[in-house]
């Protein structure tokens, strides 16, 4: 099933926002829903804002997310991932996994700091809920 993400692409950045009430155990879902997205807009630099998410992936789950993330997103894009604080520290560990084998992405809390990594303005990486 695809999720129904809120999308913008302008200049050569791509901008996607989950819906609010999405599960975390939905990842996988997630994960397929920002391929197709990014297949239908080949921006270089993606920013993928995940807060609404509801519910936090364990040690294991956020290993696996980081390993379906470098296994179907693609390497030749910047693809900044934009979560809460308890989806993201206290390690960054998704974003650990999915660079060890190749992905090349940022998990932050920060808008301003996905945006500064993307060379791009921070309103292009905020889509309103």
């Amino acid at each position: 099933m695809t999720i129904a993400l809120r999308v913008r692409c302008e200049g050569d950045c791509l901008s996607l926002r989950v819906p609010d009430g999405v599960q975390a155990g939905q990842a996988y879902e997630l994960i397929e829903s920002l391929r197709e997205a990014m297949a239908a807009h080949p921006a270089p630099r993606v920013a993928v804002d995940v807060r609404p998410m509801v519910g936090i992936l364990t040690v294991t789950a956020r290993y696996q997310a980081g390993e379906r993330v470098a296994a179907r997103l693609p390497h030749d894009r910047a693809i900044a991932f934009i979560a809460t604080e308890e989806q993201v520290l206290p390690d960054r560990f998704m974003e650990v996994v999915a660079k060890n084998r190749g992905a090349h992405i940022l998990v932050t809390t920060s808008p301003a700091e996905a945006a500064a990594w993307l060379g791009v303005p921070v309103e292009l990486v905020e889509l309103p809920s």
